[in-house]
């Protein structure tokens, strides 16, 4: 029944927290999520991939040092196939890793989901944003973001988190972007950037479930798969890049455009400011 795990799965008695076509979300008391799906492109640090039932239909999960009990059925953990959700950047050329990420963005920005906060690349886009409540978004995040460009990450993360609507608001898909930008510039100096990361994590830490555990995977470096799948391709300078890309900007209706803007001004501006 399950055909492979994340590697950050942490151990309790998970129960229903979200229900949705392609994924179910479990909570434990400590607020970590697992997320149970059906199909291996939604593998990620914490997901759960079965085959032969409906995700739907499953009330509940308990993970132990040994086993992963899914509706009273075992599985012995030690048995699983586990999905490697880091990277190893050993002999990269970064120069032309980040120059490739930053060309192949900026390049594909019409395909990004107009009302993401790509009007922060492409400042013509903000055309998208006509209400009144539309428009003072738009403000609060080049408010939020020109902090950020300054060098003051951490009163720019407070002050973007949270920011949007939806599942994961578009303000923490951008942190999160920020976190995965933030580990390749440390990659590329040779320094350890987990510290930084750690802080921005704190500093972006809210209620939202799904969201805080997102963030806490992006700030250990740990990936999911469509990010993970376009950030090899980076480096491999893969033929099918922009596939990869596409495949990262379809996720949710704004998600995976806001971490790409993210991860791409990050990027551009604040490698000499990590």
């Amino acid at each position: 029944m399950i055909i492979e795990i994340g590697d950050c799965i942490f151990e309790g008695i998970y129960s229903s927290h979200s229900i949705f076509n392609n994924i179910t979300n479990f909570i434990n008391d400590e607020k970590n999520i697992v997320s149970l799906a059906d199909d291996e492109k939604y593998l990620s640090p914490n997901s759960i991939i079965i085959s032969g039932g409906s995700h739907k239909n499953v009330t509940s999960i308990i993970i132990n040092s040994e086993e992963i009990i899914i509706d009273k059925k075992s599985f012995n953990k030690k048995e699983l196939k586990k999905y490697n959700a880091s990277i190893d950047f050993k002999n990269s050329e970064f120069k032309s890793i980040i120059k490739r990420a930053e060309i192949i963005i900026k390049e594909n920005i019409s395909e990004f989901n107009p009302l993401s906060l790509a009007f922060l690349i492409e400042e013509k886009l903000e055309q998208n944003f006509e209400t009144r409540f539309q428009k003072a978004f738009v403000k609060h995040i080049k408010s939020a973001w020109k902090e950020i460009e300054k060098g003051k990450i951490i009163s720019g993360v407070k002050k973007v988190k949270g920011s949007g609507m939806g599942l994961t608001p578009s303000g923490d898909d951008f942190i999160t972007g920020i976190l995965y930008a933030v580990i390749l510039i440390g990659e590329s100096k040779n320094i350890d950037t987990s510290k930084i990361r750690k802080i921005i994590y704190e500093a972006a830490r809210s209620n939202n479930e799904i969201s805080r555990n997102m963030i806490y995977h992006a700030s250990i470096g740990a990936y999911f798969k469509q990010f993970k799948d376009l950030q090899i391709a980076l480096i491999n300078n893969d033929k099918n890049i922009k596939d990869y890309l596409i495949n990262l900007i379809e996720i949710g209706e704004t998600s995976g455009s806001d971490m790409l803007t993210g991860f791409f001004l990050s990027l551009k501006y604040l490698k000499n400011k990590i």
